[in-house]
């Protein structure tokens, strides 16, 4: 447990943004420890798509914090074309 609190983040990606629940979402990693500042994403992606990205931490008894309320709380990155 990392002395934020957190026992570890999940991280949820999709190609539309992510608001409201993820209780039927797969996270893309579910294991991120909690005292981590950092992740990367080294899974395929397709060229000229948008991904977006939202993060949840979880707490020691497994319980998972809302997902974020609106799309602009989302990250974003586009892949370039080339």
């Amino acid at each position: 447990i990392a002395a934020n609190g957190i026992q570890n983040y999940r991280v949820y990606r999709d190609t539309e943004p992510i608001a409201g629940s993820v209780e039927d979402r797969k996270p893309i990693s579910s294991d991120v420890p909690g005292d981590s500042t950092y992740w990367i994403d080294t899974s395929k992606k397709k060229r000229g798509r948008t991904y977006y990205y939202a993060v949840t931490a979880v707490n020691p008894s497994g319980m998972e914090q809302a997902a974020p309320k609106s799309e602009e709380e989302n990250a974003a990155i586009t892949i370039p074309d080339r």
